[in-house]
């Protein structure tokens, strides 16, 4: 069956992923062939949180204007709202960014999260994902010459779609639409110049195709790019932990597994960790440029094994069944071992949520605001209390009890001023930046940079005297209140 495509993409705060916030999404849905079937556009701006501490790095970068993070049309939650309809309505398809698997997703599951709404919406109902950078890293290893590279190789979107006749300016570059048409444009010229593994790529977008492909083949290619490095490694499926399929431990056949047998744990562990990286972890639901034996090219090195020695190597493993369960015990002892989430943000994976809690979360969004902050007491799980709590604040603090809202505005205040190691931009973080970014910018960006300034002395006041109020300054420049 045909599928449609979703291609979006994301501009943020930041990229402090799950402190930073959405400012716009646009998106684009194609059908099978890549040719839009939606004229409508959608293409969403949101205000900026009352907590948040946009990073002037990335101000620059998306050349938004401080005044539009507060004039935005809509609220944070409205934005949510609305893409959360949107992609629903749109199921199912494939879900398709520019690095979106690693940001655009990120954020947007984040978004999901912290406004009650299910998080896993681009992959259940028959969605699936793929990442145009990771199709653009394969044909560039497997079918090189089909794309054009810059002088450094580069792969960011811009320069990648400049060096192959797409007009994605520099100017226009950063905006969520144009950098969503450049990323169907680059998808396009990908099929039309590699089409076998195109297609073969697309069928990674399911990561139960990935996780029967990798079991069915002793030895497969499995590819990726980093930083100026591009690598292609022979490899056998080791496996995955009981709790969770998509993880999947593979072996680099250019080294003889024999060897590693008879080692204890903690050398395994350093050749899974360590520089060598004999073992690799992969995610099935990652997109990953997992291809058959024999895909063009063959592995790094000129004196690759033999296919009857991979194969050979790949059924010694395969043999080795207290090899392979150790491997499984050592990597998931290494990520369990790492320590506890301490705010609710990194929390989001820390277990799913119940039936109940997620029935209540979909009444919330239902019910007249009045009646959310009852609702938010009965929330089973403590993370979603937070949030809702949180969610309220933003949108509505004036039905929040007072003892409720005092402690809120001094979580806000404590947060906007942190000073010291904490995950999200503070405002004297933000001014430390500006610092920096001063020392080494011309004079025209020192003038913007000069706004920044000021607006975030504006974000400082408008927090203390009136904590939901946008941070916005009249021509004279006096300080305004407006919202709630």
């Amino acid at each position: 069956m045909k599928t449609c495509h979703v291609f979006y993409d994301v501009e943020t705060t930041g990229t402090l992923r799950g402190y930073d916030q959405i400012l716009q999404i646009a998106a684009v849905r194609t059908d099978s062939d890549l040719e839009t079937i939606d004229q409508e556009r959608f293409d969403l701006r949101c205000r900026r949180l009352s907590y948040q501490i946009p990073s002037p790095g990335a101000l620059l970068v998306t050349d938004f204007d401080p005044e539009d993070l507060e004039r935005a049309p809509l609220s944070h939650y409205e934005l949510v709202r609305a893409v959360h309809q949107k992609f629903a309505d749109w199921s199912p398809s494939v879900f398709c960014g520019y690095n979106s698997l690693k940001f655009d997703e990120i954020m947007l599951r984040q978004a999901f999260y912290q406004t009650l709404h299910p998080i896993y919406l681009t992959q259940i109902n028959g969605n699936r994902r793929a990442d145009v950078l990771t199709m653009a890293q394969a044909v560039a290893i497997h079918a090189p010459g089909a794309l054009k590279l810059n002088e450094s190789g580069s792969f960011r979107l811009g320069e990648l779609a400049r060096a192959n006749g797409i007009d994605l300016t520099e100017a226009s570059a950063h905006d969520a639409m144009a950098d969503s048409k450049a990323t169907i444009q680059l998808m396009q010229k990908m099929r039309d110049l590699a089409p076998a593994l195109y297609s073969r790529m697309m069928q990674n977008a399911d990561k139960n195709f990935v996780i029967g492909f990798v079991k069915d083949n002793p030895v497969f290619q499995w590819s990726a790019v980093f930083g100026r490095n591009r690598i292609s490694k022979h490899v056998t499926f080791i496996g995955s932990p009981d709790d969770d399929r998509s993880a999947m431990f593979l072996f680099d056949l250019a080294y003889d597994p024999e060897q590693f047998f008879r080692l204890p744990d903690d050398a395994l562990a350093e050749f899974a960790f360590g520089p060598l990286k004999v073992i690799r972890t992969v995610r099935a639901n990652g997109f990953p440029i997992i291809l058959p034996l024999g895909s063009s090219p063959s592995g790094d090195g000129s004196n690759d094994p033999s296919e009857c020695e991979l194969l050979r190597r790949a059924n010694a493993i395969a043999r080795n069944e207290d090899f392979r369960r150790r491997i499984i015990r050592i990597l998931r002892r290494e990520f369990e071992d790492r320590p506890k989430a301490t705010f609710v943000e990194d929390r989001i994976y820390e277990s799913f949520i119940g039936n109940r809690d997620a029935g209540r979360c979909a009444q919330f969004h239902q019910i007249p605001w009045e009646q959310r902050p009852a609702l938010a007491r009965f929330l089973d799980d403590p993370r979603l209390r937070e949030l809702a709590t949180r969610l309220i604040f933003a949108e509505h603090p004036e039905l929040l009890p007072e003892d409720a809202r005092r402690e809120l505005v001094a979580w806000q205040m404590t947060r906007m001023e942190a000073d010291g190691d904490v995950p999200w931009l503070s405002v004297p973080a933000a001014i430390a930046e500006l610092g920096r970014m001063w020392r080494s910018t011309d004079i025209g960006t020192r003038q913007r940079l000069e706004k920044f300034a000021r607006y975030f002395a504006r974000i400082r006041s408008v927090a203390t005297l009136f904590p939901h109020g946008p941070a916005r300054a009249d021509e004279k420049g006096s300080l305004l209140r407006t919202g709630s």
